[in-house]
């Protein structure tokens, strides 16, 4: 820890929330939580919920999510608590969104793929 800065109380959490699905496809929009040893990921597009011990699985291999349910269940309420405090919105399905197409690079101008 460089000199100066202060040790992160205990008892905080890092979140993060990701609204939108980033190149390439198997990034998937998710919101995400770590406290203390654990580390729960919620993916908005299929609701599915990934827990893992980081002190024992550092690479997150295991999915503790259905082996440990209330763990997950207290980190993703206040994961949703910590969102509705910033008012942020939850990211809805594009009724436009065409799969088929979706890889494909458009032009502005004549709005025909490229």
């Amino acid at each position: 820890m460089k000199k100066g800065r202060k040790k992160p109380r205990a008892g905080t959490a890092l979140r993060l929330f990701r609204p939108t699905s980033c190149s390439p496809p198997s990034i998937q929009s998710a919101g995400a939580i770590r406290s203390g040893d654990f580390k729960l990921l919620e993916f908005f597009d299929d609701g599915t919920l990934e827990l893992y011990n980081l002190r024992e699985d550092l690479g997150e291999q295991t999915n503790l999510a259905e082996k440990m349910p209330q763990t997950a269940q207290s980190l993703e309420a206040r994961l949703e608590t910590w969102r509705k405090s910033l008012g942020t919105k939850m990211p809805t399905e594009n009724p436009r969104y065409d799969r088929h197409r979706a890889g494909l690079w458009w032009s502005r101008q004549t709005k025909k793929p490229l």
